[in-house]
């Protein structure tokens, strides 16, 4: 990919970009998740995405989806897929089906254009900052005594955040010193929530950023699996060290929430209960599993464990790009590439991981990557024909 990208504050004729306010504002309340009142009760950040789609539908796309066409395709059907499991155990699906589709559309729409990418991360960025800013000014909920998560509300949601949306800020921050800025204040911020498996997921993603950029596919693969070996011996043998020692009671909970959801996981049929099921009763109380893999697996069975990991794995890592070239492994390839480590390692212990504004916010830049590496591939193949036309005649 050409250095000038479609992501660069400037565009090939060196034009500034047009900073879209409306998309700006909207994307700082994707960080406010108090609920809203209506005929489907949804928070504050989906409704705010809703309206973003809403606007972005009445926009011309600055460029097609044909090259990644499959996404549509696969979300296409996977709701259908979804709806049908719903109608097959009799639940009602319609409000995590409006929330799926919410978030399938925006992924596409940044894909395409419609959105534009920097105004709403940098309008993400903004809301984080606020967030943080009113929780220790004591203006936002404070519902983990002292933990940073205000107008987020789960701990593990703002420490997904955190772990995420820096890595996503370095695709349209060009300073090597911003990106820096931009990840040690993620990395602070990240600690301040006390979320041990998004910080373990951070660091995972760092080294990702950090080291992949000079190995090759193998090397790589490598990598993968050494992190993924020490993710899981860190959370194994380092979760009750230090401060964390004396929450053994929040432990034995946490085992006991997982030993209960992996029978609900035995007794689930391949196709799954239905969205929604993925929660277990457990003293008195209704908990959401611990393992985004277990959700995909007890909602919608196989085909929507295997169907979603993989679309972000051959989103996130560009698996199949289909340029016929080899993949220029850019800052900004990279960065999605390092979210994407991020994301499969929380998902292994955090229940609600890949339904998620921030991992939706990646597929699309990481759809918009894709497209743009084959519009540039398109573009040399165009260039290539002419030149040997002209020769042609000349000869």
């Amino acid at each position: 990919m050409s250095r000038e990208s479609i992501m660069s504050p400037r565009n090939r004729h060196g034009a500034q970009w047009e900073f879209h306010l409306i998309d700006a504002v909207l994307a700082v309340l994707f960080v406010f998740r108090v609920a809203v009142p209506g005929p489907v009760v949804l928070p504050l950040s989906d409704v705010a995405a809703l309206v973003l789609i809403a606007i972005a539908a009445c926009r011309r796309p600055q460029r097609s989806l044909l090259s990644t066409s499959w996404y549509v395709y696969g979300m296409v059907f996977l709701l259908v897929y979804l709806a049908v499991v719903a109608v097959v155990n009799d639940i009602d699906p319609f409000r995590r089906l409006i929330r799926f589709a919410i978030l399938a559309v925006l992924a596409g729409f940044i894909a395409s254009k419609r959105i534009d990418l920097r105004s709403m991360m940098i309008g993400v960025g903004v809301g984080l900052v606020l967030n943080t800013v009113l929780f220790y000014a004591g203006l936002a909920p404070d519902d983990y005594v002292g933990v940073l998560t205000g107008y987020l509300q789960d701990k593990n949601r703002a420490g997904l955040y955190f772990a995420i949306i820096p890595l996503l800020m370095l695709v349209v921050v060009r300073p090597l010193w911003a990106r820096i800025v931009i990840l040690v204040a993620g990395a602070g911020a990240l600690y301040l929530t006390d979320s041990r498996t998004s910080m373990a997921a951070f660091v995972a993603a760092i080294i990702w950023l950090c080291v992949s950029g000079r190995l090759g596919g193998m090397f790589r693969a490598l990598l993968a699996l050494a992190i993924y070996l020490a993710f899981n011996w860190s959370e194994d043998n380092l979760a009750e060290i230090g401060k964390y020692a004396a929450r053994s009671g929040s432990d034995l909970l946490r085992s006991r929430i997982d030993a209960a959801a992996d029978i609900k996981v035995a007794n689930a049929p391949w196709y799954g209960l239905g969205i929604g099921e993925g929660e277990v009763t457990v003293a008195g109380g209704q908990w959401l599993f611990h393992n985004s893999y277990q959700v995909l697996l007890v909602e919608g069975g196989w085909v929507m464990l295997v169907g979603v990991v993989a679309l972000f794995v051959v989103v996130g890592f560009g698996i199949g790009v289909g340029t016929g070239a080899p993949r220029v492994r850019t800052v900004e390839v990279i960065a999605i590439e390092a979210a994407t480590v991020a994301t499969l390692l929380c998902a292994l212990r955090l229940g609600e991981v890949f339904f998620t504004l921030p991992t939706f916010m990646m597929l699309g830049i990481g759809l918009l990557l894709i497209g743009e590496e084959h519009d540039a591939a398109d573009r040399a193949a165009g260039g290539f024909a002419r030149r040997r036309r002209i020769a042609a005649n000349s000869a």
